[in-house]
């Protein structure tokens, strides 16, 4: 006599829970991806201001200066100017972890402004939040 053949031998059903645990995990990673930040470029804002006004955005780019105010640019080339930042709003220990010619996000409202000094650009961003990158 022999012995009765069992309906799923051992092997098949490690490749079963082996299949199910990485289709687990893939839907898993998936589902938990961090969501996509988008963020605008200083040259987006100025070309297309009116579309921003009175709106909040993210603005990525390196932190400098121009004409003596503190600006945010796409790049460090001297042919481009950047979009001037009114760092009012901020507490001074936001404002100390700048530094020049560093990329960071910078969150806030992009207003029209009253130039005091030499005009760069006639709106601005009113940071509310600082975030390096």
């Amino acid at each position: 006599m022999s012995a009765k053949r069992r309906r799923f031998d051992t092997r098949t059903v490690l490749i079963v829970l082996l299949v199910i645990t990485i289709v687990a995990a893939a839907y898993i990673v998936i589902t938990n991806l961090p969501e996509e930040e988008t963020f605008l470029t200083p040259e987006e804002i100025k070309r297309n201001r009116e579309n921003f006004i009175d709106n909040s955005v993210v603005v990525k780019g390196f932190y400098t200066y121009e004409a003596g105010q503190p600006v945010v640019a796409s790049d460090l080339s001297y042919d481009t100017s950047g979009l001037i930042l009114n760092l009012g709003y901020l507490d001074q220990n936001e404002t100390d972890k700048l530094s020049p010619d560093q990329v960071f996000k910078f969150s806030g409202v992009i207003e029209y402004r009253t130039p005091d000094q030499p005009v760069i650009s006639d709106i601005w961003l009113v940071v509310e939040k600082i975030e390096r990158v």
